[in-house]
């Protein structure tokens, strides 16, 4: 249940960022449709990017790397919010962040489905279920008061849920 959790606070991180991108990117950097769109899809593969990185890795190193460097990428981007800097470089940080969300994916869905042999199907169910309910859960949250704020608190606090359920796995098994 450790590792859906950590994927599903990772998918947070994710949700927020989708939330709110549109608002950031257009109402408050003026972006044309076509740049946020240019954007958006950069981001997006990021994600692929770094699913393929990650499942080049043992399970256990795409993991830890995944979940240390969203933490660190989520800070930045959380800075980045709060001081309103250039535009590129808000983007930087949410092209590192996604990738480093997507290089623990694989592995996170991979060590989800082997923890639960017995019940894979069930497990599959509940993966898929527990990222998108997290994800409607701080999608709204994000709109709430300044977005740049909520959407920093948001990520970080994110990220850190994330950090904490890993560090359980870590002390319940002594490893990954």
């Amino acid at each position: 249940m450790l590792f859906v959790l950590i994927e599903s606070f990772a998918f947070m991180a994710m949700f927020a960022y989708i939330a709110a991108s549109p608002f950031v990117f257009q109402e408050f950097y003026g972006l044309s449709s076509l740049a946020f769109s240019l954007c958006f899809g950069v981001n997006g593969a990021a994600l692929v990017v770094g699913s393929n990185l990650g499942g080049r890795l043992n399970n256990s190193k795409a993991v830890k790397m995944g979940v240390f460097g969203t933490l660190v990428t989520a800070v930045y981007v959380a800075t980045a919010l709060v001081l309103q800097v250039n535009v590129w470089l808000l983007e930087a940080g949410f092209f590192a962040m996604l990738l480093m969300i997507g290089v623990m994916l694989p592995a996170l869905a991979t060590l989800a489905m082997s923890a639960e042999k017995t019940y894979a199907g069930s497990a599959s169910a509940l993966l898929g279920f527990m990222v998108f309910a997290f994800g409607a859960i701080i999608s709204p949250m994000v709109g709430l008061g300044d977005i740049f704020i909520s959407s920093a608190i948001a990520i970080v606090l994110s990220s850190l849920l994330a950090l904490a359920c890993y560090a359980l796995v870590v002390k319940k098994i002594g490893r990954v």
